[in-house]
């Protein structure tokens, strides 16, 4: 590191420790959900979503009339991405550092509120998403890893891992293979400056000694009235991360799909900032149309998210391979 010009020494390995947290949790349609509590902002957004969709479709995203990939089904969910993005770029960083008002921001009662803002062909004011005041004065991921495992037990495991940009720092540790991240990046430089994902935030995720950034990390477990392990799944993607497991969730949960099902269906993704909804080549023409129509300002990318999935039936293990990115689940 003091080669490469770098300030990191000795003494800040020895007194580096790894923090046990409690995972935040929710429950949605009869699931006891279990995710990543700050300094990731993935459980607090993908919660967040989840709860707003609760709000808006009690009965379920079928019972709705809104059919799987069209234009009013994608612009309710990218809403209610808008809203989880701003309350991330407004308040999410490291607890340890900063209050960070989680117990509000998965609260039924205020996803209920922010339901109620969506307008059903329209789309918001900038300032309007979140949790209302001030704002803060897509870019393919190749540095994360995520893992989803079940065993023969029921034990369960969602992991995610990553060197933040592709190859982070470029620097490799001496001989030993190991790849430096490059993970400052998710701190805010200075409130409104978006990092390498277009991503903006605040004083809550400034850069300070020992303490953690912001990342969109999202590995989730989803458990049944009994305890069992329903869902596992996680992504790969940067701030993709966030709203690709939240739709493969929902292809599962909601709309019944089967594992390969839920991870080959197209997504969107919308992050606030910048005002883009991403929407992948399979979306179809109409339902683009309309969003366009809604006020969205839709941008094809190639592929949103890299998911990793299992999802226990009654029948058994499903395990799926995404194709979005070469991969093939395995058991033994």
């Amino acid at each position: 590191m003091r080669a490469a010009g770098g300030v990191l020494t000795a003494d800040d390995l020895t007194s580096y420790a790894t923090v046990d947290r409690t995972p935040i949790e929710t429950s949605y349609r009869g699931l006891r959900v279990l995710a990543m509590p700050p300094a990731s902002s993935g459980g607090v957004a993908l919660i967040e979503t989840l709860g707003i969709l609760a709000a808006r479709y009690p009965s379920g995203l079928e019972a709705a009339h809104e059919a799987r990939g069209s234009a009013a089904q994608l612009h309710v969910l990218a809403e209610a991405f808008k809203h989880a993005f701003a309350d991330r770029a407004r308040y999410l960083g490291d607890t340890d550092f900063v209050p960070v008002d989680v117990a509000h921001l998965t609260a039924p009662g205020y996803h209920a509120e922010l339901a109620r803002r969506i307008k059903p062909g329209a789309v918001l004011p900038r300032d309007a998403y979140g949790t209302l005041g001030p704002p803060p004065a897509p870019r393919k991921d190749a540095g994360t890893t995520h893992l989803s495992v079940i065993d023969a037990e029921g034990n369960a495991v969602a992991l995610t891992t990553t060197v933040n940009l592709g190859f982070g720092a470029h620097l490799v540790a001496g001989k030993t293979g190991i790849v430096l991240n490059d993970e400052m990046d998710d701190f805010s430089l200075q409130p409104g400056v978006p990092n390498a994902f277009g991503l903006i935030g605040n004083e809550q995720n400034a850069i300070a000694p020992r303490k953690r950034p912001l990342s969109s990390m999202t590995p989730t477990i989803a458990v049944d009235e009994g305890g069992r392990v329903r869902v596992v799944v996680g992504a790969a993607g940067g701030p993709t991360i966030i709203t690709a497991t939240a739709q493969v969730f929902l292809n599962v949960v909601d709309w019944k799909l089967d594992a390969q099902a839920a991870i080959a269906a197209p997504r969107i993704h919308d992050q606030w900032f910048p005002e883009l909804l991403g929407v992948e080549p399979e979306i179809g023409a109409d339902a683009i149309a309309g969003l366009d129509k809604m006020g969205h300002k839709t941008k094809t990318f190639p592929h949103i998210g890299t998911v990793n999935l299992l999802v226990r039936t009654d029948a058994g293990l499903e395990a799926a391979a995404e194709p979005r990115s070469p991969s093939q689940p395995a058991g033994y």
